[in-house]
């Protein structure tokens, strides 16, 4: 990898997250002058799956002695020098386009909005602090993209180009001169918590009457209310069980419901 390079494409985090790997590929055979580009989980990647031993985000400890455990402290070490880390996942949700950050320094806060003003991305979500990889990489900003339903290998063609030319970008601008036209189409958000919910909180809401919400929508406030939530959180979670279905339920037992997340005017 080049010393010089302050920006690190990072691939492959799930091996069975295609596009992120692809765009590696791409970088790696046609190089951009001040990008490197890397595959993170690589066994991982070869075989499609998602991990090995264990999740490499979030569930490795340096030393225990998994497969991720080894590659972890090999990636930390391998990225720590750039200044940005793009690190490209994908979702089975199409539209789906987040970014997910710890909080950025003061050097990579234009940098980043730059970013997401050109890319389009309108929803920035703190990493949880636990998140054991991006907490060492603090400088990552880890690009959550929906897959489409249909025609992926047109998709995936069109996002390398896309992204190559916004890396190219980046690179003859610099990441001390980017600066965003605006900010003020930009929604951050922090995650905030996941809830559980008992059969007569969620009676006593009327969930199972409420409109259908999709995620980033504001949680009614007599809904927050019944549940015990501070006002002004909204829907944000993939594992989110809408408010029009019933809560499945064994023997009235609590159950999980969704992740909610509140406003960060300040994140950005």
């Amino acid at each position: 990898m080049s010393a010089v390079a302050e920006i690190l494409v990072m691939g492959g985090v799930h091996g069975n997250e295609p596009l992120g790997m692809a765009l590696v590929r791409s970088l790696k055979e046609d190089r951009i002058e001040g990008v490197d580009a890397l595959i993170a989980n690589e066994r991982a990647a070869e075989q499609g799956v998602r991990f090995i031993d264990n999740e490499l985000s979030y569930d490795s400890v340096p030393g225990r002695g998994s497969y991720e455990d080894t590659r972890f402290s090999e990636v930390c070490e391998e990225a720590k020098p750039y200044s940005l880390i793009l690190d490209i996942h994908n979702v089975e949700e199409p539209g789906t386009f987040e970014a997910w950050m710890y909080e950025p320094t003061d050097r990579l806060k234009n940098p980043v909005r730059w970013l997401m003003q050109k890319a389009g991305i309108h929803h920035a979500i703190k990493t949880p602090e636990d998140w054991a990889l991006y907490n060492l990489l603090q400088q990552t900003v880890t690009l959550e993209i929906g897959m489409p339903a249909e025609n992926y290998d047109g998709w995936e063609k069109a996002q390398i180009k896309k992204w190559r030319s916004i890396l190219t970008e980046m690179t003859e601008i610099g990441l001390d001169n980017l600066r965003p036209e605006s900010w003020s189409s930009a929604t951050c958000m922090y995650l905030e918590s996941a809830g559980s919910v008992d059969r007569a909180q969620a009676k006593q809401a009327g969930i199972e009457q409420s409109p259908i919400l999709q995620r980033y929508d504001r949680i009614p406030d007599d809904v927050a209310r019944a549940l015990q939530l501070e006002p002004g959180l909204r829907v944000q979670t993939w594992n989110y069980n809408n408010m029009s279905k019933p809560i499945p339920g064994a023997n009235g037992e609590r159950e999980y419901w969704g992740s909610y997340a509140r406003d960060i005017a300040a994140f950005l």
